[in-house]
């Protein structure tokens, strides 16, 4: 990943090892972690940004959570998003990092993103992260009785329901039809960019350096 020349980074559910190993080797500027979630053993960050880039701003706000979570180990107060803007000449670009929990419905999950794309600015977004977008055959019956799905939430595809989720908001997915999951063999991690961007770039890689997930880039000439 060090070859990779990565100007930001966003990571989910890292060892704070890990991000103070970045700050101090690589990245000099950094967003205040999402949240710990404890073990007496050791802590694990479920996101934070780091960056080469000159942050102008930024900030964490808090999601609603669910039973579930509260019984699998999170708190109310531990799901949160986090952005920050970053000022490239006269353009500001705004990077959201975002962990949307798994133990919710697909429609649950989707008004947890409509608030956090309340946050959206009026220029450049990139909204980032581990969206745990399962909702799709053949996961629906098995995992919507574990989270609150509705009669409708069984038959959905939350692919698509992502892609409406962007064309409202001017945004689209960088790429499409990939795995970033390889255990499930599926794709729950996304990169959303502007709609209007052309000059860009995704992709995953098949390494996955003990993560159960494909670290995904994007490469971008747009700013």
């Amino acid at each position: 990943m060090q070859s990779l020349d990565i100007d930001i980074l966003c990571l989910q559910e890292v060892r704070s090892d890990t991000l103070q190993y970045l700050q101090q080797n690589f990245y000099a500027s950094t967003a205040i972690p999402r949240h710990y979630y404890g073990r007496e053993v050791y802590s694990v960050i479920a996101a934070g940004i780091k960056s080469r880039a000159n942050v102008a701003k930024n900030f964490n706000r808090p999601i609603r959570n669910t039973l579930l979570s509260q019984f699998s180990g999170w708190r109310d107060a531990d799901s949160q998003f986090q952005y920050s803007d970053y000022l490239f000449e006269k353009n500001r670009l705004r990077v959201f990092n975002v962990h949307l929990p798994y133990q919710l419905a697909p429609s649950l999950r989707m008004l947890l993103l409509d608030e956090v794309m309340q946050n959206l600015c009026v220029d450049a977004n990139i909204v980032c992260g581990d969206f745990n977008s399962f909702a799709h055959w053949p996961y629906n019956p098995f995992l919507g009785i574990l989270n609150r799905s509705s009669w409708n939430d069984f038959f959905s595809n939350e692919m698509k329901m992502l892609k409406n989720h962007c064309q409202v908001r001017g945004l689209k997915l960088s790429m499409e039809q990939v795995v970033t999951c390889p255990f499930w063999g599926t794709q729950i991690d996304h990169i959303l960019i502007p709609n209007s961007w052309t000059k860009f770039f995704s992709r995953t890689y098949g390494q996955r350096f003990g993560s159960d997930h494909k670290p995904v880039v994007l490469e971008t000439t747009e700013i």
